[in-house]
């Protein structure tokens, strides 16, 4: 098996630990059947009054986790590193100057347009600007590899040197 799939299984097994810690919970009134999207899928019945897989349950489970916070933190590594690996393009974000309007869709259109995309661009584009108008910075590891566990990082986690802009420091 490859390591992606390892680490689905392992994250997948936690998962199904705390889906049937919630079993519990609600069987024994712990936990409010309203209380969040676990308990929902859980109660919630198919059209023939059967309930979800446990399995099933874990699978979509593990799709938010990794949609809500797996894709923004990959996407700003890889921001990181290629700001770091291209200074004259850090310096055109740095003035403001971004890509013309509808050149770069990452999160889709339509009816199957990511439902997290105001959150997403929100928490990407204050951690940009944050960081790029306050910081320079430059790789430590410039050839660390790119490994996929299952999404794309760099092998030892991009460690980087930062550096104040003197700009920032004199406010």
């Amino acid at each position: 098996m490859n390591k992606a799939g390892k680490a689905s299984n392992i994250k997948s097994k936690d998962i199904l630990e705390i889906i049937r810690q919630r079993k519990l919970d609600l069987a024994e009134n712990k936990a409010s059947p309203k209380q969040d999207i676990l308990s929902h899928m859980w109660l919630r019945t198919f059209e023939d009054g059967q309930p979800m897989e446990e399995r099933d349950i874990a699978d979509k489970i593990l799709g938010l986790i990794v949609g809500g916070h797996d894709t923004a933190s990959t996407a700003l590594t890889f921001v990181v590193k290629y700001l770091a690996k291209f200074p004259h393009i850090y310096n055109e974000v740095l003035k403001g100057k971004g890509p013309a309007p509808y050149t770069f869709v990452p999160f889709g259109g339509g009816l199957r347009m990511c439902p997290g995309i105001d959150y997403a661009w929100l928490v990407m584009l204050v951690f940009i600007h944050n960081l790029v108008t306050k910081f320079r910075w430059e790789e430590a590891l410039p050839k660390e590899k790119t490994i996929f566990v299952p999404l794309a990082m760099p092998e030892k986690g991009l460690p980087i040197r930062l550096q104040a802009h003197s700009v920032y420091l004199d406010k």
